[in-house]
């Protein structure tokens, strides 16, 4: 599959998600955007809807890799620019502390 197709599938299986979740499938558009993250798509869409589903569900270790994953695909990017994803790169980073605070915090 060239990289325009895999992209193409990738995209349209995140707004196959977002439409999911309209309809209240949410475990079926997490499993869509479980799909996407794991692929290494390279926009932020898939991975913050799962971090706020992981942390509703106080699923932090699931948070967490979803969030790790982000930070490794977003540093081997050559898709963004450089200013792009340092300010996508931060802003996982950021989430990244506040899951883990939140770990800790639930810990007994």
């Amino acid at each position: 599959m060239s990289e325009r197709a895999r992209l193409e599938e990738q995209t349209r299986r995140n707004l196959d998600g977002m439409g999911l979740e309209r309809e209240g499938q949410i475990d079926r558009a997490v499993e869509l955007y479980e799909q996407s993250i794991a692929e290494g798509f390279e926009g932020d869409w898939p991975y913050g809807r799962l971090v706020a589903y992981y942390e509703r569900q106080q699923r932090w270790g699931d948070a967490e890799r979803v969030l790790q994953r982000a930070i490794e695909v977003f540093k081997a990017s050559k898709r963004r620019t450089p200013e792009d994803r340092r300010a996508t790169l931060k802003a996982f980073r950021g989430r990244l502390r506040l899951v883990q605070k939140g770990a800790r915090g639930a810990a007994p």
